[in-house]
């Protein structure tokens, strides 16, 4: 195989791993409670990234309130 060819296929692949990622339909509940899917997935990794980003501006404005 040519590595065009190779590449061409690793990209076919990637696309079919991610077609399949998104459209399995998985059911996982935490104890009955509530449901774990995509959308709680998306929603818990955005409040992660928040809650980086707050921590960063506050070591930024600490360093910068130092004599």
């Amino acid at each position: 195989m040519t590595n065009g060819t190779s590449s061409r296929l690793e990209n076919t692949e990637l696309l079919y791993l991610k077609q399949w990622i998104l459209s399995y339909d998985f059911k996982l509940s935490a104890c009955d409670f509530f449901e774990v899917n995509h959308r709680l997935i998306l929603e818990v990794a955005a409040i992660v990234v928040a809650y980086f980003v707050f921590l960063f501006q506050l070591q930024i404005s600490e360093k910068n309130s130092q004599p």
